[in-house]
Protein backbone atom coordinates (compact mmCIF):
# COMPACT_ATOMS: atom_id res chain seq x y z
CA UNK A 1 0.00 0.00 0.00
CA UNK A 2 2.65 2.32 0.76
CA UNK A 3 4.44 2.00 -2.34
CA UNK A 4 1.12 2.64 -4.63
CA UNK A 5 0.34 5.65 -2.74
CA UNK A 6 4.23 6.82 -3.13
CA UNK A 7 3.98 5.90 -6.98
CA UNK A 8 0.79 7.58 -6.95
CA UNK A 9 2.44 10.64 -5.49
CA UNK A 10 4.84 10.86 -7.92
CA UNK A 11 2.66 10.60 -10.73
CA UNK A 12 0.75 13.69 -9.33
CA UNK A 13 3.35 15.17 -8.92
CA UNK A 14 4.80 14.35 -12.69
CA UNK A 15 0.58 15.68 -13.51
CA UNK A 16 1.45 18.80 -11.66
CA UNK A 17 4.81 19.32 -13.30
CA UNK A 18 3.73 19.31 -16.42
CA UNK A 19 0.64 21.44 -16.10
CA UNK A 20 3.16 24.29 -14.89
CA UNK A 21 5.54 23.68 -17.74
CA UNK A 22 2.44 24.41 -19.96
CA UNK A 23 1.11 27.23 -18.01
CA UNK A 24 4.63 28.86 -18.22
CA UNK A 25 4.60 28.63 -22.17
CA UNK A 26 1.01 29.55 -22.64
CA UNK A 27 2.30 32.67 -20.84
CA UNK A 28 5.79 33.42 -22.79
CA UNK A 29 3.80 33.42 -25.93
CA UNK A 30 0.82 35.52 -24.29
CA UNK A 31 3.90 37.63 -23.33
CA UNK A 32 5.85 37.55 -27.34
CA UNK A 33 2.53 37.81 -28.43
CA UNK A 34 1.70 41.48 -26.93
CA UNK A 35 4.79 43.00 -27.35
CA UNK A 36 4.24 42.10 -31.38
CA UNK A 37 1.22 43.68 -31.16
CA UNK A 38 2.51 46.95 -29.36
CA UNK A 39 5.74 46.61 -31.95
CA UNK A 40 3.44 46.65 -34.91
CA UNK A 41 2.10 49.46 -37.16
CA UNK A 42 -0.79 47.54 -37.88
CA UNK A 43 -2.12 47.31 -33.96
CA UNK A 44 -5.80 48.39 -33.63
CA UNK A 45 -5.27 48.83 -29.55
CA UNK A 46 -2.61 51.84 -29.95
CA UNK A 47 -3.65 54.80 -31.39
CA UNK A 48 -1.52 55.99 -34.55
CA UNK A 49 -0.56 59.00 -33.33
CA UNK A 50 1.47 57.64 -31.17
CA UNK A 51 3.26 55.12 -33.13
CA UNK A 52 6.34 56.57 -34.64
CA UNK A 53 5.91 57.46 -38.38
CA UNK A 54 9.58 56.50 -40.22
CA UNK A 55 7.86 56.70 -43.76
CA UNK A 56 7.33 60.55 -43.07
CA UNK A 57 10.77 60.97 -41.94
CA UNK A 58 12.68 59.17 -44.56
CA UNK A 59 10.60 60.99 -47.45
CA UNK A 60 11.36 64.45 -46.01
CA UNK A 61 15.01 63.39 -45.64
CA UNK A 62 14.63 61.94 -49.44
CA UNK A 63 12.89 65.39 -50.38
CA UNK A 64 15.38 67.33 -48.76
CA UNK A 65 18.06 65.83 -50.32
CA UNK A 66 16.73 65.94 -53.90
CA UNK A 67 16.15 69.79 -53.59
CA UNK A 68 19.76 69.78 -52.03
CA UNK A 69 20.72 68.33 -55.77
CA UNK A 70 18.80 70.28 -57.29
CA UNK A 71 20.02 73.37 -56.05
CA UNK A 72 23.38 72.74 -57.06
CA UNK A 73 22.46 71.58 -60.39
CA UNK A 74 20.60 75.14 -61.21
CA UNK A 75 23.70 77.50 -59.05
CA UNK A 76 26.89 75.29 -60.97
CA UNK A 77 27.83 75.72 -64.80
CA UNK A 78 26.48 75.32 -67.56
CA UNK A 79 22.90 76.24 -65.78
CA UNK A 80 24.22 78.99 -63.22
CA UNK A 81 24.10 81.85 -65.84
CA UNK A 82 21.14 80.52 -67.06
CA UNK A 83 19.46 80.98 -64.02
CA UNK A 84 20.80 84.30 -63.34
CA UNK A 85 19.92 85.64 -66.45
CA UNK A 86 16.34 84.36 -66.60
CA UNK A 87 15.59 85.02 -62.80
CA UNK A 88 16.05 88.99 -64.02
CA UNK A 89 14.26 88.15 -67.03
CA UNK A 90 11.47 87.05 -65.27
CA UNK A 91 11.82 90.41 -62.60
CA UNK A 92 12.16 92.75 -65.31
CA UNK A 93 9.27 91.10 -67.45
CA UNK A 94 7.06 90.96 -64.17
CA UNK A 95 7.80 94.73 -63.16
CA UNK A 96 6.90 95.81 -66.41
CA UNK A 97 3.96 94.11 -66.71
CA UNK A 98 2.65 94.99 -63.47
CA UNK A 99 4.07 98.30 -63.74
CA UNK A 100 2.15 99.16 -67.30
CA UNK A 101 -0.93 97.88 -65.22
CA UNK A 102 -0.77 100.63 -63.23
CA UNK A 103 0.61 103.02 -65.09
CA UNK A 104 -2.47 103.38 -67.16
CA UNK A 105 -5.20 104.51 -64.27
CA UNK A 106 -2.66 106.42 -62.97
CA UNK A 107 -1.75 108.56 -66.17
CA UNK A 108 -5.75 109.42 -66.35
CA UNK A 109 -6.33 109.77 -63.24
CA UNK A 110 -3.06 112.38 -63.37
CA UNK A 111 -4.77 114.11 -66.08
CA UNK A 112 -8.32 114.22 -64.30
CA UNK A 113 -6.48 115.80 -61.24
CA UNK A 114 -4.76 118.60 -63.87
CA UNK A 115 -8.03 119.17 -65.05
CA UNK A 116 -9.58 119.20 -61.42
CA UNK A 117 -6.82 122.09 -60.81
CA UNK A 118 -7.38 123.73 -63.97
CA UNK A 119 -11.69 124.09 -63.56
CA UNK A 120 -11.97 124.04 -59.74
CA UNK A 121 -12.51 121.11 -57.24
CA UNK A 122 -14.38 118.15 -58.90
CA UNK A 123 -14.31 115.87 -55.64
CA UNK A 124 -17.35 114.21 -54.30
CA UNK A 125 -17.51 112.84 -50.74
CA UNK A 126 -13.52 113.10 -51.28
CA UNK A 127 -13.29 110.93 -53.94
CA UNK A 128 -11.95 111.82 -57.71
CA UNK A 129 -14.58 112.25 -60.24
CA UNK A 130 -13.04 110.48 -63.65
CA UNK A 131 -14.10 111.34 -66.97
CA UNK A 132 -16.26 108.27 -68.34
CA UNK A 133 -14.30 108.49 -71.69
CA UNK A 134 -10.80 107.45 -69.29
CA UNK A 135 -12.84 104.39 -67.90
CA UNK A 136 -13.24 103.89 -71.48
CA UNK A 137 -9.95 103.95 -72.35
CA UNK A 138 -8.77 101.82 -69.60
CA UNK A 139 -11.21 99.24 -71.01
CA UNK A 140 -9.91 99.54 -74.18
CA UNK A 141 -6.09 98.89 -73.37
CA UNK A 142 -6.83 96.18 -70.74
CA UNK A 143 -8.93 94.35 -73.59
CA UNK A 144 -5.27 94.19 -75.29
CA UNK A 145 -4.61 90.96 -72.95
CA UNK A 146 -7.30 89.26 -74.89
CA UNK A 147 -5.28 89.10 -78.55
CA UNK A 148 -1.87 88.82 -76.53
CA UNK A 149 -2.46 84.98 -75.49
CA UNK A 150 -2.93 84.43 -79.68
CA UNK A 151 0.26 86.43 -80.33
CA UNK A 152 2.18 84.82 -78.25
CA UNK A 153 0.89 81.46 -80.02
CA UNK A 154 1.43 82.88 -83.43
CA UNK A 155 4.68 83.78 -82.42
CA UNK A 156 6.55 81.31 -80.69
CA UNK A 157 5.64 78.90 -83.72
CA UNK A 158 6.50 81.35 -86.40
CA UNK A 159 9.94 82.70 -84.36
CA UNK A 160 10.49 80.22 -81.41
CA UNK A 161 9.96 80.81 -78.00
CA UNK A 162 13.32 82.88 -77.11
CA UNK A 163 13.22 85.16 -80.33
CA UNK A 164 9.12 85.65 -79.90
CA UNK A 165 9.79 86.51 -75.78
CA UNK A 166 12.77 89.23 -77.18
CA UNK A 167 10.81 90.09 -80.07
CA UNK A 168 7.51 90.97 -77.76
CA UNK A 169 9.81 93.24 -74.98
CA UNK A 170 11.22 95.05 -78.16
CA UNK A 171 7.72 95.52 -79.22
CA UNK A 172 6.56 96.80 -75.61
CA UNK A 173 9.58 99.58 -75.64
CA UNK A 174 8.26 100.58 -78.65
CA UNK A 175 5.28 100.95 -78.37
CA UNK A 176 5.74 102.99 -75.22
CA UNK A 177 7.75 105.74 -77.53
CA UNK A 178 5.27 107.69 -78.39
CA UNK A 179 3.57 107.62 -75.08
CA UNK A 180 6.57 109.63 -73.48
CA UNK A 181 6.21 112.09 -76.60
CA UNK A 182 2.67 112.73 -75.87
CA UNK A 183 2.80 112.74 -72.28
CA UNK A 184 5.95 115.14 -71.91
CA UNK A 185 5.25 117.26 -74.80
CA UNK A 186 1.78 117.32 -73.09
CA UNK A 187 -0.54 116.22 -76.54
CA UNK A 188 -3.87 116.02 -74.92
CA UNK A 189 -2.15 113.70 -72.02
CA UNK A 190 -3.54 110.74 -71.22
CA UNK A 191 -6.49 110.63 -73.33
CA UNK A 192 -4.49 111.69 -76.66
CA UNK A 193 -5.57 108.75 -79.17
CA UNK A 194 -1.98 108.53 -80.04
CA UNK A 195 -1.28 107.62 -75.76
CA UNK A 196 -4.06 104.94 -76.21
CA UNK A 197 -2.62 103.38 -79.09
CA UNK A 198 0.39 102.79 -77.44
CA UNK A 199 -0.43 101.83 -74.38
CA UNK A 200 -3.03 99.30 -76.09
CA UNK A 201 0.22 97.96 -78.10
CA UNK A 202 2.18 97.97 -74.60
CA UNK A 203 -0.14 95.88 -72.97
CA UNK A 204 -0.73 93.76 -75.40
CA UNK A 205 2.97 92.87 -76.05
CA UNK A 206 4.01 92.86 -72.53
CA UNK A 207 0.91 90.23 -71.76
CA UNK A 208 2.68 88.06 -74.71
CA UNK A 209 5.91 88.15 -73.47
CA UNK A 210 5.00 87.75 -69.79
CA UNK A 211 3.26 84.53 -71.27
CA UNK A 212 5.69 83.01 -73.06
CA UNK A 213 8.04 83.21 -70.46
CA UNK A 214 6.00 80.21 -68.87
CA UNK A 215 6.56 78.13 -71.82
CA UNK A 216 10.31 79.00 -72.47
CA UNK A 217 11.97 78.73 -68.51
CA UNK A 218 11.41 75.05 -68.49
CA UNK A 219 12.84 74.03 -71.64
CA UNK A 220 16.16 75.54 -70.45
CA UNK A 221 16.66 72.84 -67.90
CA UNK A 222 16.89 68.94 -67.12
CA UNK A 223 13.35 67.42 -66.26
CA UNK A 224 14.40 66.72 -62.52
CA UNK A 225 14.77 70.69 -61.85
CA UNK A 226 12.50 71.93 -64.13
CA UNK A 227 9.40 72.45 -61.42
CA UNK A 228 11.92 74.10 -59.07
CA UNK A 229 13.81 76.32 -61.81
CA UNK A 230 10.09 77.55 -62.83
CA UNK A 231 9.42 78.14 -58.88
CA UNK A 232 12.36 79.52 -58.51
CA UNK A 233 12.27 82.65 -61.64
CA UNK A 234 8.56 83.05 -60.29
CA UNK A 235 9.54 84.02 -56.88
CA UNK A 236 11.84 86.39 -58.70
CA UNK A 237 8.84 87.88 -60.67
CA UNK A 238 7.14 88.73 -57.60
CA UNK A 239 10.30 91.18 -56.69
CA UNK A 240 9.30 92.71 -60.00
CA UNK A 241 5.69 93.31 -59.21
CA UNK A 242 6.19 94.45 -55.90
CA UNK A 243 8.88 97.16 -57.17
CA UNK A 244 6.37 98.00 -60.19
CA UNK A 245 4.77 100.93 -58.28
CA UNK A 246 7.70 102.65 -57.45
CA UNK A 247 7.79 103.59 -60.79
CA UNK A 248 4.54 103.59 -61.97
CA UNK A 249 2.70 105.78 -58.99
CA UNK A 250 5.41 107.68 -57.00
CA UNK A 251 6.71 109.07 -60.31
CA UNK A 252 3.33 110.03 -61.81
CA UNK A 253 2.32 111.40 -58.27
CA UNK A 254 5.57 113.49 -58.48
CA UNK A 255 4.65 115.14 -61.33
CA UNK A 256 7.05 112.60 -64.09
CA UNK A 257 4.71 110.47 -65.70
CA UNK A 258 7.30 110.07 -68.87
CA UNK A 259 10.18 109.64 -66.55
CA UNK A 260 8.12 106.49 -65.28
CA UNK A 261 7.39 105.79 -68.68
CA UNK A 262 11.53 106.03 -70.01
CA UNK A 263 12.18 103.72 -66.71
CA UNK A 264 9.72 100.68 -68.56
CA UNK A 265 11.25 100.79 -71.68
CA UNK A 266 14.72 100.50 -70.22
CA UNK A 267 13.90 97.81 -68.38
CA UNK A 268 12.18 95.99 -71.09
CA UNK A 269 15.16 96.41 -73.32
CA UNK A 270 17.36 95.38 -70.55
CA UNK A 271 15.20 92.34 -70.30
CA UNK A 272 15.10 91.85 -74.32
CA UNK A 273 19.17 91.49 -73.62
CA UNK A 274 19.12 89.23 -70.64
CA UNK A 275 17.09 86.58 -72.44
CA UNK A 276 18.85 86.63 -75.88
CA UNK A 277 22.00 86.08 -73.53
CA UNK A 278 20.68 82.81 -72.45
CA UNK A 279 22.71 80.27 -73.62
CA UNK A 280 21.44 77.40 -75.63
CA UNK A 281 19.56 77.98 -78.97
CA UNK A 282 17.04 79.38 -79.99
CA UNK A 283 13.66 77.89 -79.67
CA UNK A 284 12.92 74.08 -77.36
CA UNK A 285 15.75 72.75 -76.23
CA UNK A 286 15.15 69.23 -75.22
CA UNK A 287 17.10 66.92 -72.69
CA UNK A 288 18.85 65.17 -74.47
CA UNK A 289 20.61 68.77 -75.94
CA UNK A 290 20.78 69.56 -72.19
CA UNK A 291 22.69 66.11 -71.27
CA UNK A 292 24.95 66.83 -74.44
CA UNK A 293 25.93 70.65 -73.51
CA UNK A 294 26.13 69.65 -69.37
CA UNK A 295 28.89 66.40 -70.74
Amino acid sequence: LSSRSLSGQLADDQTHGADKDDLLQQQQQQRRQSSLDIESPNSTDIPKQHIPSRATSSQLQQLLQELKLAGATLTRQPYASTTALMMFGWTATSFAYYGLVQLVAELHIAAAGGAAAAEGPQCVDGMLQVPNEDYLSVLITSAAEVPAVAWAAISANWLGKRAAVCTSLLLTAACLLPVIGTTYWGYDGAGCGVTDAGMFGARLFVMSAFTLMWVYTPELFPTHVRALALGVNNAAARIGGLLSPFAAVSLVSAGAPAAAEGVFVAVLVAACGAVFLVPGRHGAVGDDELEEDAD
